[in-house]
């Protein structure tokens, strides 16, 4: 039997997990949560946004520890004297899940995909006012020019926030939601999703970043708080997420 590490109530579940365990089995949570749709463009509830936050990343992002922005893609930035331009220096060597460049081609494309779509579930309102073009300098370094001065830009620019995720040209359709047809940049893949059943994770050997300790990743979903209960009484899942009836 599966021993149960508890109740887990944080919003990454799948950045700390890894830290936790070591482990040759699939790690399996439970959940009562629910995808609602695997889009960047058109979702921005907890459940799929963490699916994608797990699966891809955004320039900036909050460190684990001090909750301060640092570089994600972006490796570093700059920001002009009046704070309209933001460039962005793309760390070198990120590369998609399906084999192509993260580069600052893929950035622009990604932002302009998303606002362009602009989903009436999605929460494109967050970037779509803010942003007014983006300019490709190289192959490494994106320029983001604002409507007007933004205290916050940044923190639009981290996955914590807006839906500013970026994701490949190469396998995310164009000019539709997508609806979980895309590739990102790890630390984990999205292997398969089942909707109100299960999303399958496997560790990206091409991350860039620190690489998880746990290879392959199970999220069950559950239809109630008893079923969940049910399940981890069973050993049918190592440990949940969400709180069980009293």
């Amino acid at each position: 039997m599966k021993k149960v590490l508890g109740i887990l109530l944080v919003i990454g579940v799948l950045a700390v997990v890894p830290l936790l365990v070591s482990a040759a089995e699939p790690l399996i949570m439970g959940t009562t949560d629910r995808v609602t749709e695997l889009s960047f463009a058109n979702s921005y509830d907890h459940f799929s946004w963490h699916v994608l936050r797990a699966t891809t990343d955004a320039l900036m992002k909050l460190d684990d520890e001090t909750l301060e922005l640092k570089g994600a893609i972006a490796e570093s930035w700059d920001i002009s004297a009046d704070g309209m331009v933001y460039t962005f220096h793309i760390r070198p060597g990120i590369t998609f899940w399906d084999g192509a460049a993260c580069d600052a081609a893929a950035v622009k494309w990604s932002l302009d995909r998303t606002i362009r779509l602009d989903g009436p579930e999605g929460g494109v309102g967050l970037i779509k006012g803010v942003i007014d073009h983006i300019e490709v300098v190289d192959d490494l370094t994106v320029k983001i020019f604002l409507t007007q001065a933004d205290a916050i830009f940044l923190l639009r620019m981290s996955q914590e926030l807006a839906p500013a995720l970026i994701y490949s040209p190469k396998t995310t359709p164009a000019d539709d939601f997508a609806k979980g047809v895309y590739a990102g940049t790890g630390p984990y893949k999205l292997v398969e999703y089942v909707p109100d059943q299960y999303v399958k994770y496997e560790a990206y050997d091409g991350y860039y970043g620190k690489a998880p300790k746990t290879k392959d990743v199970i999220e069950k979903m559950y239809s109630d708080a008893a079923a969940l209960r049910a399940a981890i009484e069973a050993g049918d899942v190592d440990f949940i997420f969400r709180t069980l009836s009293p």
